[in-house]
């Protein structure tokens, strides 16, 4: 088995790189323990002189689905604890038996007369029966103590296989696959190998460490890894991507023009399926249960007769078609006839793949291999011809056939086992895929369309256990600057704003918590939504109590104009901020002026501005409010600042202004 090198993982699985030394034989190089839920299509191999490469079921791998050791044990301490419980109710039924004998007579006129030695053994009777009765109590005494024991041990047994039990199986009875490679080389070659596995996921999370002033920090980037892939991760370099690793990437195929006659195209390799295709097989009686399903017999103890030629049996039947198994990618199997695959008429064509369009089925048909072992569409060697039995539908065409059903052939024990591990093996996948994320955690995807890959520093270990891991991944100093802003209008408290500039980040940042810790101490923990920008952030510290605000708004309606045929409506604002802060304070005190929709008829200047008002341009990723001025006020310390700003809305003497807040 090659060790693990490095793993990248995606949000959707992981692409697993194995690096070592492996021994030639016979031209081949054989790479184990490989995860069973790999996909066989993303393998690569990477040696001197690699050939063709096969991926398939290892059978040595199957050996080990033999029945528990424990159950066994637990079986074996139930059957003792219900020995000792029948040897001790004979003795108690032979007890009450033997003191239920009691002298009597004959109650017939010609019944048996007693005789003088009948009456010496009637005397003797009691003293017969209490000596068969201190018998039988010792016998009891000592089943009654064999009879706790027993229930000790079947107590600890349970316990054993209960213990036992709560691992997965698919951790107690691993399946793997292995890989088998043709090389140019003799001897010890060095072997990298590739593939992509499912059952990762990731999510970024991010911490803000600032002194007491806000002035320097450091910002760091956390992850949470979770991954079930069905191998541990020890000691490896751990690169996390946010693209998904099933996306589609083809190159681009350009039509080939040429200047010449026109030709005929040339036949393809494929018919279509005949219409009347079932009605070429007799009608037969519904098929009875098959052999091949049943369940083991009761009481097989071990799972081959020969332990050696067993496991060569096991391995020739899963060999007997290799075939690449991967994961199902879309729709079902393709179903076709057998004389579909070449086409007729003179020499035979070479075999062609079906267009898609062709391939497609008239009617939907049932796939008796399971949902996650689907083979390759044009691996026309892992298929087989269906029998007439097999029903309407599936008879006489091509079918999937499965390394689960291989391995049914041969033993249905350890195919069923198999198929539990299989199954719970995918279950665990699937969560690890979906995790429960803590509070304000995504899932990790692209910034602006753009995708990112980071490489967690040093190497690191993540087991296969389905939970939630914290890693550490980088860490950059951060110069702080620390702004506030208030909109008095909508609410009277002032929130902080931290820009952070990191020194040596490159590249931009994705969506997650942010922990904010103020010298030491956890401040607030906020979502934000990542940034494009390179080494450049904003985000928000929650309002500071230290700064209290006042709003006084002042309304006034005039007349205007020289015979005064227009009216003057003026709105004055006042905000008044009063500091509790050591330090002086840098603030933006945010306000919405009237917009006018018809400015022929109707006019908004500002006529006061203490400080001056600017037009705000809003945030780098927010929307663009119409209207919004700001005011920049300095706040001494234990001081107080005031800002005014004046609005006046000219219209004419017979308008009314409708709808709004235009009266501030």
């Amino acid at each position: 088995m090659l060790p693990i090198r490095r793993v990248v993982v995606h949000p959707d699985g992981a692409v697993v790189h194995r690096e070592g030394f492996t021994q030639v034989s016979d031209g081949h190089v054989e790479l184990t323990g490989l995860p069973f839920l790999l996909d066989p299509a993303s393998v690569r191999v990477s040696a001197v002189g690699v050939g063709e490469v096969e991926v398939e079921l290892d059978p040595s791998s199957l050996l080990g689905f033999e029945r528990p050791a424990a159950l066994e044990e637990l079986e074996a301490a139930t059957l003792a604890v219900r020995r000792v419980e029948a040897e001790l109710a004979g003795l108690r039924a032979e007890r009450a038996v033997v003191a239920g004998l009691v002298p009597s007579f004959s109650s017939e006129p010609d019944g048996p007369r007693p005789t003088a030695g009948s009456l010496a053994g009637w005397a003797r009777a009691d003293e017969v029966v209490e000596e068969h009765l201190a018998a039988l109590d010792a016998q009891l005494l000592l089943r009654e103590e064999a009879h706790r024991q027993a229930v000790e041990a079947q107590a600890m047994a349970a316990a054993r296989a209960d213990a036992e039990n709560a691992e997965p199986l698919w951790r107690r009875m691993r399946p793997t696959r292995r890989v088998r490679a043709r090389v140019r080389s003799e001897g010890t070659v060095a072997v990298a190998v590739s593939y992509v596995v499912p059952g990762a996921s990731w999510s970024p999370s991010y911490g803000l460490d600032a002194d007491l002033g806000l002035t320097r920090g450091t910002f760091s980037l956390r992850a949470l890894v979770v991954q079930a892939t069905g191998e541990d991760w020890t000691g490896v370099t751990l690169a996390l991507s946010t693209a998904p690793v099933g996306r589609r990437v083809d190159l681009p195929a350009l039509r080939a023009l040429r200047l010449s006659r026109r030709q005929e195209r040339p036949p393809v390799a494929f018919r279509e399926l005949p219409v009347d295709l079932d009605t070429l097989f007799p009608t037969l009686p519904p098929p009875g249960p098959s052999s091949v399903a049943l369940a083991p017999a009761e009481g097989s103890e071990s799972l081959f007769d020969d332990a050696d030629d067993g496991a060569s049996e096991l391995e020739a039947a899963i060999l007997m078609a290799p075939a690449a198994v991967q994961r199902k990618s879309a729709g079902g199997p393709i179903a076709t006839a057998l004389g579909a695959v070449f086409g007729g008429g003179g020499a035979p064509a070479a075999p062609r793949a079906a267009p898609s369009r062709a391939r497609r089925l008239p009617e939907p048909v049932q796939n008796d291999a399971p949902d996650e072992l689907v083979v390759d569409e044009l691996d026309y060697g892992a298929y087989e011809l269906a029998a007439a039995d097999r029903g309407e539908g599936r008879r006489g065409r091509l079918v999937p056939r499965s390394e689960l059903d291989r391995v049914r052939e041969r033993s249905p024990a350890v195919a069923a086992r198999l198929g539990e591990a299989v199954d719970e093996l995918t279950r665990s996948c699937e969560r690890a895929l979906r995790p429960e994320w803590p509070p304000h955690h995504v899932l990790a995807g692209p910034i602006q369309g753009n995708d990112r890959q980071f490489v967690v520093q040093g190497a690191v270990g993540v087991p296969a256990d389905g939970h939630l891991h914290s890693l550490s991944v980088a860490t950059w100093p951060a110069t702080l600057s620390v702004s506030y802003r208030t909109v008095p209008r909508h609410d009277p408290r002032v929130y902080r704003l931290v820009d952070v500039r990191l020194d040596g980040a490159q590249g931009s940042l994705l969506a997650g918590p942010v922990d904010v810790l103020v010298g030491g101490r956890l401040e607030v923990t906020t979502p934000w939504a990542g940034s494009a920008g390179r080494g450049q952030l904003r985000m928000g510290l929650g309002a500071e109590d230290r700064l209290r605000v006042v709003r006084n708004v002042r309304y006034k309606d005039e007349s205007a104009g020289l015979f005064g045929g227009s009216r003057r409506v003026s709105t004055q604002v006042e905000v008044s901020v009063a500091s509790g802060m050591p330090t002086p304070v840098r603030m933006e005190v945010l306000e919405r002026v009237p917009v006018p929709a018809d400015k022929e008829t109707l006019t908004v200047e500002i006529t006061e501005a203490s400080p001056i008002a600017e037009g705000w341009k809003g945030e780098v990723d927010g929307p663009l409010l119409r209207g919004v001025r700001v005011q920049r006020l300095e706040v001494p310390p234990g001081g107080e600042a005031r800002a005014v700003l004046t609005s006046v809305v000219t219209l004419g003497a017979k308008d009314e202004l409708v709808g709004g807040d235009h009266r501030g």
